[in-house]
């Protein structure tokens, strides 16, 4: 917004950059080397960005948030337009559709056939929603097929703070989602690279790139800590990319030589390439979107193509290296870099200083304008991109709402709580093994069965107290003769995958003649919660305690020799793991997903692990 109130300047942040054809000949032999005019644009605007670190970041956040020219337009989309997965991502990518030819014109697209996009990096899906929804708007009779991937919402070793685990979108759309050789979605390993390549049928249209890494540690950094994860996105878009295909890039500052190599690249594989900054990106983060159209096909890079995949086959850059040599860049190629990042720092700075300026300023006049400002800015963004309902036929997901919270709410457990396991989990024991294979898991990043803060400072497969006391020995005698008894006590595992192979070969050891109790085990991955659900299936009745324990009662004696035959087969499994692949392979599942999320028997555990943490972490 200009200094007279005009919106419309929110929505023109561009920076489009001149044409190159130079191929450099060095790849990732030449000395690092960096650009001063850049490395002191870095350190003044790490000078601003530190001022903010007086202020309480909650505090500064909902400060921000308030003043954002921006913050309307999703309670006006929902309210009027009721996209499906609206979020802040599914706004940014709908101004570039409809900013930039990222799709030809419709007289072009008549001799398509199909057109197929890749979305790296796309967890939840919002960026496949918004590309849904306006092509629902813009073309009929559009055949679109999509692909996408991301840090594996339902892998339990990917850590919290390095992606999203939200799974809305992709446990209804699984034949679209890829996960890699090992089940992760880390697109930095190049095995995952390759099966995504064996994945993607012919060539695609456009790729998107939403990828980032939590840099809080060392912010003034960014830079340096995603390069390598931008590198993948862009060596994967142009291995998939068909002639005249388009590519759109999240990138955030232009400083070091790393993005300024990566983003020559891209200069001279593509017809064009513009800088984009949506209304929707808040004003205050370095975030830019890089939107190459009209790719010129793989052919051109061909004398360099098998050097410029060598980090990646190796796994990380050389730190000594760079991927070009600067003599080998144009200069008037960095006089573009230097007017780009002049541009969109300067509106930067604007935004953080007036943010610092306007801190807890609350007179009337300054809140009615903001107020003001949002209103607008919300109407033009339905207004100048042309926003309109689609038929709920028409969504990825037509029949089922995916726009609700994805963290379920439960209610909390009382002291005791008993069930019908037959109401919770059926006595359904056929065709119910689903064996999925992935890299093995050492140490749990997240659940989904239970609340995320308790993963921050335990091991919760750790043994928790010293050898059983005498009182539980009597105790365990006593009941031993009418129970199984499983304590996590009687494991000291430092690692998940080995809790979770002496868990399972409790029950190759012991044969289900009595009733069982389950003490202090947490049933927080898709394994242990999968096993839970074939225990029930085979017993008749369950009580569920406060204290971290579970009772299993009363055996089906119809249903044992078919619990004995599961086992046999899980055994197998282990037995038979694949062999010769770049990682170590564990079973990931034993049930599908699906049998064990959004029912009264997910209840039951994420009530009964948040308990039993709860008690842990006391």
């Amino acid at each position: 917004m200009d200094k007279h109130g005009n919106v419309s300047q929110l929505f023109n942040k561009k920076f489009n950059f001149k044409k190159f054809t130079k191929i450099p000949k060095r790849i990732f032999e030449s000395s690092k080397w960096s650009i001063n005019t850049l490395q002191q644009k870095k350190i003044q605007l790490n000078n601003i960005k530190a001022q903010l670190g007086k202020y309480n970041l909650e505090e500064w956040s909902r400060h921000t948030k308030h003043n954002d020219p921006s913050s309307f337009v999703i309670k006006f989309l929902k309210q009027r337009v009721e996209p499906e997965l609206v979020t802040q991502a599914w706004c940014k990518f709908y101004e570039c559709l409809k900013q930039f030819q990222v799709i030809p014109d419709f007289n072009l697209m008549r001799n398509i056939r199909k057109y197929t996009s890749l979305h790296l990096c796309e967890a939840p899906g919002a960026f496949i929603s918004a590309l849904n929804h306006y092509i629902k708007l813009n073309y009929d009779n559009f055949e679109w097929d999509w692909i996408a991937t991301t840090l594996n919402p339902d892998y339990e070793g990917n850590e919290l703070g390095q992606m999203i685990p939200d799974n809305r979108l992709s446990r209804y759309t699984k034949e679209n989602w890829c996960f890699g050789l090992d089940s992760t979605g880390d697109l930095t390993k190049y095995y995952n690279y390759e099966h995504i390549m064996n994945q993607v049928c012919g060539k695609v249209l456009l790729v998107t790139a939403d990828g980032s890494i939590n840099c809080m540690r060392d912010p003034g950094n960014q830079e340096i800590f995603v390069e390598y994860l931008f590198y993948c996105e862009t060596i994967t878009a142009l291995s998939v990319l068909d002639r005249g295909g388009t590519f759109v890039l999240k990138i955030f500052t232009i400083f070091e030589q790393s993005t300024i190599c990566l983003l020559y690249l891209l200069n001279i594989s593509f017809d064009s390439i513009n800088a984009f900054k949506p209304c929707t990106s808040k004003g205050g983060n370095s975030e830019l979107y890089f939107v190459c159209t009209g790719f010129k096909g793989l052919e051109l890079l061909d004398d360099i193509w098998e050097s410029l995949r060598e980090p990646y086959r190796n796994g990380t850059f050389n730190p000594e290296f760079s991927m070009f040599s600067l003599d080998e860049i144009p200069i008037q190629f960095l006089d573009c870099i230097e007017m780009c990042v002049d541009y969109f720092m300067s509106l930067q700075i604007e935004t953080i200083t007036n943010n610092i300026e306007n801190f807890r300023k609350r007179d009337s006049l300054f809140l009615s304008s903001i107020h003001h400002t949002k209103v607008r800015v919300a109407n033009m963004f339905l207004k100048r991109y042309r926003l309109k309902k689609i038929p709920i036929i028409y969504r990825l997901v037509p029949f089922e709402d995916i726009n609700s919270n994805f963290y379920r709410i439960t209610n909390t457990l009382e002291p005791v709580c008993r069930y019908n396991c037959s109401d919770i989990a059926g006595n359904n024991l056929e065709n119910i093994l689903c064996i999925k294979y992935g890299k093995k898991i050492e140490k749990l990043g997240f659940s989904h069965f239970c609340k995320t803060d308790y993963f921050d400072s335990i091991n919760i497969f750790r043994k928790c107290f010293q050898d059983h006391c005498s009182l539980y020995n009597l105790a365990f005698i006593d009941v031993s003769a009418e129970y199984l008894i499983l304590n996590k006590n009687d494991f000291d595992c430092y690692l998940y995958s080995q809790f979770q192979r002496e868990f399972f070969n409790f029950f190759v050891c012991h044969d289900l003649d009595k009733d069982l109790i389950i003490l202090d085990i947490p049933l927080v991955t898709n394994f242990l919660a999968g096993f839970f659900l074939l225990l029930c299936s085979v017993y008749e009745h369950i009580s569920v305690y406060l204290n971290g324990s579970i009772v299993l009662s009363k055996i089906n004696p119809k249903l044992k020799s078919r619990f004995n035959c599961i086992i046999k087969s899980i055994y197998s499994c282990y037995e038979n793991l694949p062999q010769n692949m770049p990682f170590e392979v564990d079973i990931t599942e034993i049930v599908s997903s699906d049998l064990l999320l959004y029912n009264q028997l997910y209840n039951i555990i994420y009530n009964y692990n948040n308990s039993l943490l709860n008690k842990i972490k006391l």
